[in-house]
C-alpha cells in the first residue's frame, strides 16, 4: 500500500514554482525589449498621418496665399478641418503660417511652418 502511493505521487506531472518564476522573467525581459521598438514604429505612423493631414492644409494655406496675396489669419478661414483624433490649429505670424496637429488625448504633435517662397519647415 505504502509503495502504491510513493507511485501515485512520484508520477504526477507539473510545475515547479521556479519553473514558473524563470518563465515569467523571460516574457517581461522580452516584453522590456520590444516595447520600444512598438513606440517606435507608433510614432512613425503618427509622424506619416500628422504629415499627410497637414500636406492638405499646405495645399489650402499655399491657394489662399496665392488669391489673397497674404496668409489666412488662421485655419477658420480655410473651412472645416474635421479629423476625429488630431486636433488641428494654425495662424499667420508676420510673414509665416505655422499649422500644427495634435494626436488627441496625448501630447504628440508635429507642427509645418509655411513661408512666402513656398518652404516649408517640420518639426515635431
Amino acid at each position: 500500500m505504502r509503495n502504491q502511493k510513493k507511485r501515485i505521487l512520484s508520477s504526477e506531472k507539473g510545475f515547479t514554482l521556479f519553473e514558473l518564476v524563470m518563465v515569467m522573467a523571460v516574457i517581461a525581459i522580452l516584453a522590456a525589449v520590444a516595447y520600444p521598438v512598438y513606440a517606435k514604429v507608433r510614432d512613425n505612423a503618427y509622424v506619416s498621418q500628422a504629415k499627410a493631414i497637414l500636406q492638405q492644409v499646405r495645399v489650402d494655406v499655399w491657394s489662399y496665399f496665392l488669391e489673397n496675396g497674404r496668409f489666412p489669419q488662421n485655419l477658420d478661414d480655410l473651412g472645416n478641418y474635421d479629423k476625429s483624433d488630431w486636433d488641428l490649429w494654425g495662424n499667420a505670424d508676420n510673414q509665416n503660417f505655422v499649422a500644427v496637429a495634435q494626436k488627441s488625448g496625448t501630447t504628440f504633435q508635429v507642427s509645418m511652418t509655411l513661408k512666402p517662397d513656398g518652404t516649408v519647415d517640420w518639426s515635431r
